[in-house]
C-alpha cells in the first residue's frame, strides 16, 4: 500500500507539535523548469512498489543542493500502511535524506508505532551535494524493522505489529509546503533499488507505477531513477 496518505498524516501531525545504469526513457511530465509553484501540500516523485516485501534499499544522492522556500522536502525509501495497523491506526518505517528552509540536507528516519505516534530521527552531519548514502528500511524479524544506512544500524529495532507480510515499498522524493507561493526543488538520484523477497534475498525492483506530479520529471534508469523538481 502507498505511503502517501500516510505521509499526509505525518505532516498534519508535525504541524501541530535496479544496479545504476545508462539506459534510460524518461516517464512523461511536465518540465520541472516551466511550474509557477501555484499550489500548496504535498507532491511526489518516484516508485510506488509491486509486491509485498520485508525490506527496501536504495543508494540515494542529493545531485544538486535542495532548494527549499518552505516546508520540507525528502527523498526516503519505506513501507507502511495508512490503516493497517491494530485498530486500524496508521504505522510505517522511512528512512532517507530531509531538507528544511536555509538548512543542508541531512539524514532521518520516520517510525510510526499505533499507540506512542509518529516520531522522526535527524543524525549525522549536513550533507553535501553529490555525497551518497545506502538507506535500507528491514524487517529483521517478524514485525521487526530498523533502519540501516551504509550497511550499518542507524535505528533500534521497532516492532510494528501486522506488518509482517503485509507493506509494499516505495522509493520517492515528496515535498511538502503550505504556502502556494513557495517553490522547493529538488534533484536526486535513487540507483540500485532492491526489494527483500524473502530471508535475506534481494532481487531488483519492479515499480507498479512511476510518482510525477505537476512539476516533477522522473528519468528511468536500468536499476532506479533520476528525479527532478520545482513544485
Amino acid at each position: 500500500m502507498s505511503l502517501r496518505l500516510s505521509s499526509v498524516f505525518a505532516a498534519l501531525l508535525a504541524a501541530c507539535a535496479l544496479l545504476g545504469g545508462a539506459g534510460r526513457a524518461a516517464a512523461s511530465a511536465p518540465d520541472p523548469q516551466t511550474p509557477t509553484c501555484n499550489s500548496s501540500g504535498y507532491a511526489y516523485a518516484g516508485y510506488e512498489g509491486s509486491r509485498i516485501a520485508g525490506g527496501v534499499a536504495a543508494t540515494i544522492t542529493e545531485i544538486e543542493s535542495t532548494s527549499v522556500s518552505q516546508g520540507q522536502v525528502l527523498a526516503w525509501v519505506g513501507a507502511g500502511s495508512e490503516d493497517g495497523g491494530p485498530g486500524g491506526k496508521p504505522e510505517w518505517i522511512q528512512a532517507g535524506l530531509i531538507a528544511f528552509p536555509g538548512q543542508a540536507a541531512q539524514l532521518y528516519y520516520e517510525i510510526m508505532k499505533p499507540g506512542p505516534g509518529w516520531k522522526r530521527t535527524l543524525f549525522g552531519n549536513p550533507l553535501a551535494p553529490g555525497e551518497s548514502h545506502r538507506i535500507a528500511v528491514v524487517e529483521v524479524s517478524r514485525n521487526h524493522w530498523r533502519v540501516l544506512v551504509d550497511s550499518r544500524p542507524a535505528s533500534p529495532v521497532v516492532l510494528l505489529p501486522r506488518s509482517h507480510g503485509a507493506w509494499v515499498p516505495d522509493a520517492v522524493v515528496e515535498s511538502y509546503k503550505s504556502d502556494p507561493q513557495a517553490c522547493n526543488s529538488f534533484n536526486f538520484r535513487f540507483q540500485n533499488i532492491g526489494f527483500r523477497s524473502g530471508g535475506s534475498r534481494w532481487t531488483p525492483a519492479r515499480p507498479v507505477s512511476v510518482l510525477a506530479d505537476d512539476g516533477a520529471s522522473i528519468t528511468r534508469l536500468v536499476s532506479g531513477f533520476d528525479a527532478v523538481a520545482r513544485f
